[in-house]
C-alpha cells in the first residue's frame, strides 16, 4: 500500500511538473510573439517614418532653388553680393566620362549642351540656400600652362564619380574680376565652387583651374583650407617654345596683357616692363610669375600644396599624388580607363590623335633669345619648384586626406531629356511666382524672360536669344551711302541721317534708356549712348596734349606709317609666307610729341600722303588709362558681356583722313570717341556673302577688298546687294558695335577713340564662319 500510495505521489509530482512546464513553454511562447509584434510594430512604424521622410525629402527636393544637375557657369554683377545673377546649366557628363580628350575644356560641353531650354538663372541668395547639397573640391589643380594639366583632368574625368571642372569660367571669373572686399570675395568664391558639385550623381568634385590663377592661390586656399592643391610645372624653355609656336604676337598666351599686383611686383622685383621687353623676356616673365606665386604659397606652414614635375607627371599622379594627397584610389577598371586614357592627346578634341613627347625638340629648337630670357628669370625658380617636388616624393608616403564625398545616385532621367528641363524651370518659375513680390520691374531684370502665356521661360543672355533676336535697324544701300558722302570727303554733312543713321540714341544717365541699352546689347544691335560720366570727365582731361604727354615724356611709341591715308591690318606670319605680298603699313618710333606733331600737320596735308596712327594698350606705360576709364576695368558691369575675356583697353590716336578699310572683328565691342570725330559705315553679319572678302589664307583676311572711295562695281558687283548704315561718332558719345559687324572707319579730325572689348557673340558667328570659308 505504501508502494502504490508513493507512486501515486510521484505521479502527482511528474504532473505537476509536466503542467508547470508546459506553462512555461506557452509563457515563453507567449512572450515570443509579443516580442515579434513589436518587432513588426516597430518595422511597420520605421517604414512609415521611412516614407514620410521619403516624402519629405522629394518636397524638399522639388522646392530646392538649385534643381539637380544644373551647375553654376558664369555670374553677373558680382559686386552686388547676394542678389547678384548666375546663370546655370545642365550639361550631360556621359561624353565627357567616356572620353574626356574629346571635351578637355568646359567651355565645350557649355558649346554643346547649354541652350535655352537647359539653363536657367538664380540670385547667388537662392543658390546657397541650398549649400547643404554641395560639397567641397576633392583637389585642386593649378598649373604654369602646357604642363600636362589637361591630361591631370583627364585621368580624373575617366571616372564616373568625379565630377571635374576642366578650366571653368566662374571661378576665375570671382578671383581675378570681382570687385568685392577680400573677404566677401572669398566667401563668394567658395559658395559659387560649392554649388558646382550640384550633381547628385557624382561623388567628389576636382578642378583644373586655367593657368593664371596661379597668381590667385591665396584666394583659393582661404575658401579652401583644408582642400589640397597641386602646382604642375615644366623646363621653362620646353614651356615658352610651345607658348611662342604660335609667333610673337598677342595670340601667344605668355603675351597677352596681365592685371595683376603679383605679376606687377614680379616685374620691379627684376626692374622690368612689359612695354620695353622683348618677347622672350615678357613670356619667361609671364611663366616665372606663376612659379614663384605656386611656390611661395607652397613654403608656407601648413600649406595643402604639392609641386609635381611634367618629367614624371602620370608616374607621381598614380603613384602619390591620387592615392596620398587627394586621397583618391581609383578602382581597377578606372585604373585600366585611365591608361587608354593616357595615349590620347589631352586636348585632340575628338580628333584622331595620339600623344607624342616633345620636351627634347623644343629645347633643341629654342633661340638663343629664348634660352637667355629663361636662364636670366626662370631657371632658378625651376630649379627651386624641381627640389620641393622631389622631396615630397622621397618621403614616406602618408595616408591621403578624407575626400569630401557623397553617395552618387542615378539620374531619374536620361540627361538630354528636355522634358526634365522643362519640369525642372518650371519648378523654379513655381517658386518664384509664390514669392510674389509685387514689385513692377522691367522683364530683363528679371532671370528669366516669359512668353505671352507665361508658359516658358526665355533665358536671359545673348546666347539663349538664337531664334527669338530683336530685329537690326533698316539698312540702306551701300552705294547711296557711298554716292552721297565719299570717303574722302572730311566735311561732315548736318544731316541726322547721316549722323545716326537709324541706330538708337539713348541716355546713359536715364534709367529706362540705360536699360533698353542692355537689352540692345544682350541681342548684339548697336546703338550709341551719350551722357556718359566717366566718358564726359575723360573728354575733358584729354583735349589737352600736355596732360597725354606727361605720361609718356621721351618713351619711343611703336607707330604705324603709311604712305597714304589708307590703313589695313595684316596678318605679319601669313604675309611671310606670301612672297610676293607687300604689306600697307610699316612700323616705326616716334615719342608722343612728335606723333602729335605729324597729327596736327596732317589737318591740312593731302590725304594721299604720308599718315601716321598710334596704338595705346592698357599695360606698361599706359596703365594709367584705367584711372580715366575705370569703369572698364574687367568687372562685371553694363559694359561687359564676358570681362573674362577682355584683353584690355585699346586706344587709337588718328590724324584727319586715316581710313581703316572694311573688316569684322569677333569681340562684342563698346567704342568711346574721346576727341575730334569718326565716321562709321557699318553692317550686320548678314551682309558677309556680299562684302568681298580676301580669303582666309591671305594676310588681310576678314577684310573686304577694293577701294570704297572708288569702287569699281564691275569688279565688285556684289556691293550693290549690300545695305548698311552710316554712323559719325564725336567727342563724348559711344558706339556699341556687336560682334562680326562689319565697320569701314574714317578719321574726319584729328581723333581719339578708345575700345573696350568683352568676348564674342553668338548672334552672327556661323554667318561670318560660312563665308569666311567660300
Amino acid at each position: 500500500m505504501a508502494v502504490v500510495e508513493m507512486g501515486r505521489q510521484w505521479q502527482t509530482v511528474v504532473g505537476v511538473l509536466v503542467l508547470g512546464a508546459l506553462v512555461l513553454v506557452l509563457l515563453q511562447r507567449q512572450q515570443h510573439n509579443k516580442a515579434v509584434i513589436k518587432a513588426l510594430k516597430d518595422r511597420l512604424e520605421l517604414q512609415q517614418v521611412q516614407k514620410q521622410t521619403n516624402k519629405n525629402s522629394q518636397h524638399v527636393e522639388v522646392k530646392r532653388s538649385v534643381p539637380d544637375g544644373f551647375i553654376p557657369l558664369s555670374i553677373d554683377a558680382c559686386e552686388k553680393g547676394l542678389d547678384a545673377i548666375v546663370t546655370l546649366c545642365y550639361i550631360d557628363y556621359t561624353e565627357y566620362h567616356a572620353a574626356p580628350h574629346k571635351y578637355p575644356m568646359q567651355r565645350m560641353l557649355v558649346e554643346k549642351y547649354c541652350t535655352r531650354k537647359n539653363s536657367i538663372q538664380l540670385k547667388v541668395s537662392d543658390i546657397i540656400a541650398d549649400d547643404q547639397f554641395f560639397l567641397d573640391p576633392a583637389g585642386l589643380v593649378f598649373h604654369e600652362s602646357r604642363v600636362g594639366s589637361t591630361l591631370t583632368a583627364n585621368l580624373l574625368a575617366v571616372d564616373e564619380q568625379n565630377l571635374v571642372h576642366s578650366e571653368a569660367s566662374m571661378p576665375a571669373s570671382i578671383a581675378m574680376h570681382c570687385s568685392l572686399p577680400r573677404s566677401e570675395k572669398v566667401g563668394l568664391l567658395r559658395q559659387m565652387m560649392r554649388a558646382m558639385s550640384n550633381s547628385q550623381a557624382h561623388s567628389r568634385m576636382f578642378f583644373k583651374l586655367q593657368s593664371v590663377n596661379a597668381l590667385y592661390i591665396d584666394l583659393y586656399t582661404e575658401a579652401f583650407p583644408n582642400t589640397p592643391w597641386i602646382y604642375l610645372f615644366r623646363n621653362p624653355v620646353e614651356v615658352m617654345m610651345s607658348h611662342l609656336s604660335r609667333g610673337k604676337s598677342m595670340s601667344a598666351p605668355c603675351l597677352r596683357r596681365m592685371q595683376s599686383k603679383k605679376y606687377s611686383n614680379f616685374l620691379r622685383e627684376y626692374g622690368l616692363s612689359t612695354f620695353t621687353m622683348k618677347p622672350e623676356m615678357q613670356c619667361a616673365s609671364y611663366i616665372s610669375s606663376l612659379s614663384k606665386a605656386a611656390l611661395d604659397e607652397i613654403n608656407k606652414e601648413g600649406s595643402n600644396g604639392v609641386a609635381v614635375n611634367y618629367q614624371v607627371l602620370v608616374r607621381s599622379l598614380r603613384g602619390r599624388i591620387f592615392p596620398n594627397h587627394f586621397g583618391y584610389s581609383p578602382s581597377p577598371d578606372v585604373v585600366f580607363q585611365q591608361e587608354e586614357e593616357q595615349k590620347e592627346y589631352a586636348k585632340s578634341k575628338g580628333h584622331d590623335r595620339v600623344f607624342v613627347a616633345d620636351g627634347k625638340k623644343k629645347r633643341s629648337a629654342a633661340s638663343k633669345e629664348v634660352l637667355s630670357a629663361s636662364k636670366s628669370l626662370a631657371d632658378d625658380i625651376f630649379n627651386k619648384l624641381v627640389k620641393v617636388a622631389m622631396d615630397f616624393i622621397s618621403e614616406p608616403p602618408k595616408k591621403g586626406p578624407k575626400l569630401p564625398t557623397r553617395r552618387a545616385v542615378a539620374s531619374p532621367v536620361k540627361h538630354t531629356s528636355a522634358e526634365r528641363s522643362r519640369r525642372n524651370i518650371a519648378n523654379l518659375i513655381d517658386l518664384k511666382r509664390s514669392k510674389g513680390s509685387g514689385k513692377e520691374h522691367h522683364p530683363w531684370d528679371d532671370p528669366w524672360y516669359f512668353d505671352p502665356n507665361g508658359k516658358e521661360p526665355y533665358y536671359k543672355p545673348e546666347e539663349s536669344l538664337e531664334g527669338n533676336y530683336l530685329p537690326y535697324p533698316p539698312l540702306r544701300p551701300l552705294k547711296e551711302i557711298l554716292d552721297e558722302w565719299s570717303p574722302d570727303d572730311m566735311n561732315t554733312p548736318d544731316d541726322p541721317l547721316m549722323l545716326n543713321g537709324s541706330l538708337e540714341v539713348l541716355d546713359f544717365q536715364d534709367e529706362k534708356q540705360r536699360l533698353r541699352a542692355k537689352e540692345l546689347r544682350l541681342n548684339e544691335v548697336p546703338f550709341k549712348l551719350l551722357n556718359v560720366p566717366f566718358i564726359d570727365d575723360t573728354v575733358n582731361k584729354w583735349k589737352d596734349d600736355s596732360f597725354l604727354q606727361k605720361h609718356y615724356g621721351d618713351t619711343p611709341l611703336r607707330v604705324t606709317h603709311a604712305s597714304t591715308n589708307h590703313f589695313k591690318y595684316f596678318h605679319k606670319i601669313k604675309a611671310q609666307h606670301l612672297p610676293y605680298y607687300s604689306p600697307p603699313t610699316k612700323t616705326v618710333h616716334m615719342t608722343f610729341d612728335e606723333f602729335m606733331s605729324t597729327a596736327h600737320a596732317a589737318e591740312h596735308a593731302s590725304l594721299q600722303s604720308d599718315h601716321w596712327y598710334l596704338q595705346l594698350r592698357t599695360k606698361g606705360t599706359s596703365e594709367w588709362i584705367y584711372e580715366d576709364l575705370k569703369e572698364w576695368r574687367p568687372q562685371f558691369n553694363f559694359w561687359f558681356g564676358d570681362p573674362t575675356a577682355n584683353q584690355g583697353i585699346d586706344c587709337r590716336f588718328g590724324a584727319r583722313g586715316i581710313s581703316a578699310s572694311n573688316h569684322y572683328d569677333g569681340g562684342r565691342n563698346f567704342i568711346a570717341m574721346l576727341r575730334g570725330k569718326k565716321r562709321y559705315i557699318i553692317a550686320p553679319p548678314t551682309e558677309c556673302p556680299n562684302m568681298h572678302l580676301f580669303p582666309q589664307s591671305h594676310p588681310e583676311a576678314r577684310h573686304s577688298m577694293g577701294d570704297w572711295a572708288n569702287l569699281d562695281y564691275k569688279q565688285y558687283p556684289n556691293y550693290l546687294k549690300v545695305k548698311a548704315i552710316n554712323v559719325v561718332l564725336s567727342a563724348g558719345e559711344v558706339l556699341y558695335l556687336p560682334s562680326y559687324w562689319f565697320h569701314h572707319i574714317i578719321s574726319t579730325t584729328l581723333s581719339i577713340q578708345c575700345n573696350c572689348r568683352s568676348g564674342m557673340a553668338l548672334r552672327g558667328r556661323k554667318l561670318t564662319n560660312k563665308c569666311d570659308s567660300l
